[in-house]
């Protein structure tokens, strides 16, 4: 992100910069906006930091500017009257290629500048998108964290009901079992009382059939004993045949 400069703040205004470095305010400016420094225009002011880069990068046209003044200076004290063009051409020369290479040098170290700060985007672009991935994988795991949380306790709560319900059915089962076994040891109960009912009655209805016959047999006595002795004569053997009842076969036959 480009550093801003805040005119209003104290600090070396970029005009004063350029004399004192003999340059032009553009070259400052120029300079200023490839490190990355947004400033206003010629009138703002820069902080120290930025006050040194600018002195370092501009450093050596100043030497080389002092060091020309003081061999002109040395020169004309030395040769008086002496013309001294062709020194000059040389010195003017020597600084173009001076500047050349200067140039050059700061033409590599802008685009090596240019690379370094546009690798730092890049970078910063990659960590923000790797953060933001970074970011979701956290928001799903949290997600999914909550939902197996919320999943087991459904799970511990629907095991929890399930055994309770298991067992109400349980105590339901062996409540109605034991109801069902109550109640079918009292209907033995009244079926045995029943049954032992019964064959009292039987033994009283075959006594009283018994009884009934018995007498049925003795008034046929009776009357076969009061007919005429002639037919009594005759018919004695038939009579008692009669008379001579086999109760407990009449009795076993009727049941």
């Amino acid at each position: 992100m480009p550093e801003t400069t805040n005119k209003t703040a104290r600090g070396v205004q970029i005009s004063k910069i350029a004399k004192e470095v003999n340059r032009q305010s553009n070259e400052i400016l120029d300079y200023l906006k490839r490190i990355g420094v947004e400033v206003s225009g010629v009138m703002s002011k820069v902080d120290d930091t930025v006050y040194q880069k600018i002195l370092g990068h501009f450093k050596t046209d100043l030497q080389d500017a002092e060091k020309h003044k003081q061999k002109l200076l040395e020169f004309k004290k030395t040769y008086k009257g002496v013309e001294i063009s062709e020194i000059e051409e040389d010195i003017k020369k020597e600084k173009e290629k001076k500047l050349k290479e200067d140039e050059e040098k700061k033409k590599k170290l802008e685009e090596e500048e240019r690379l370094k700060a546009e690798r730092e985007i890049q970078l910063k672009k990659e960590l923000e998108e790797t953060m933001q991935q970074l970011e979701k994988f956290l928001q799903l795991e949290n997600k999914i964290q909550q939902t197996l949380t919320e999943t087991e306790e459904k799970s511990n709560q629907i095991i929890e009901d399930a055994k309770l319900k298991a067992g109400e059915i349980l105590n339901l089962a062996e409540e109605k079992s034991t109801e069902l076994l109550q109640k079918s040891r009292e209907e033995a109960d009244r079926l045995k009382s029943a049954v032992i009912n019964l064959r009292e009655e039987k033994e009283i209805l075959l006594t009283k059939l018994k009884t009934v016959i018995n007498y049925q047999a003795h008034l046929l006595e009776m009357k076969v004993e009061e007919a005429g002795e002639e037919i009594k004569e005759s018919r004695r053997p038939e009579s008692s045949s009669v008379v001579e009842v086999d109760v407990n076969d009449i009795v076993q036959k009727l049941l």
